[in-house]
């Protein structure tokens, strides 16, 4: 039951699963499963759509790389690069690293996809906790456990309730616990509002490690 929540529903999202669909390369299906949890395009934020964005970029990438190495990218991958071009526009290096790869079979026969799918992965899973859409998904229980863990059902037997007497924690460790929690609320910074999306630190370091 609890894996049928997790990969055919929309009520809990695993960033497990996610992370397994971008290691394998399966973008078409990570982006549809995102896109499961997500509100319609007009209401989502600017770090919902940065991630989209991100891994449609790395799935038009991994298309161009898929090509022969002893040959020329087709037309299907000729719109791929296009949009990755139009997304950077105002980036020169990465503009430049798209056209050689474009034009350049063996460095694309070189890439390690394997590193790139990997770093890909935990960079995506950073982005998906800092969606506000995503992160309300993800706050759910983390891994599988018993039914009444997840459902609401009762157990089988009425389980005992033990009344345990707990010494009144002192003033400083209610001022502690204040303090934690009020850092914890703050809301997380919004990325890619001054810059363009594929300029994001995850890029860039996704970009080195190519």
């Amino acid at each position: 039951a609890y894996d049928s929540v997790v990969h055919e529903s929309g009520v809990q999202m695993s960033r497990l699963h996610l992370r397994q669909l971008l290691i394998r390369g399966q973008w078409r299906e990570a982006i549809k499963y995102i896109t499961r949890f997500l509100p319609p395009a007009v209401d989502r934020g600017v770090e919902t759509r940065s991630l989209l964005i991100f891994l449609h970029a790395l799935w038009s990438l991994a298309n161009v790389a898929g090509c022969s190495a002893g040959g020329f990218a087709n037309q299907s991958v000729h719109r791929d690069l296009s949009f990755l071009k139009s997304i950077c526009s105002r980036s020169a290096k990465l503009a430049s690293i798209l056209q050689y790869t474009l034009h350049s079979p063996q460095f694309r026969a070189s890439l390690n996809w394997i590193l790139v799918r990997e770093k890909a992965s935990f960079i995506a899973d950073d982005l998906a906790l800092e969606s506000p859409e995503l992160r309300r998904k993800l706050l759910l229980p983390g891994g599988p456990g018993l039914p009444q863990d997840l459902f609401p059902i009762s157990p089988l037997r009425p389980r005992r309730h033990w009344t345990q007497q707990f010494p009144r924690p002192k003033p400083e460790a209610i001022a502690k616990c204040y303090l934690k929690r009020r850092r914890r609320a703050c809301p997380l910074q919004a990325h890619f509002m001054d810059c363009p999306i594929m300029q994001s630190a995850g890029c860039q370091i996704l970009l080195r490690g190519v």
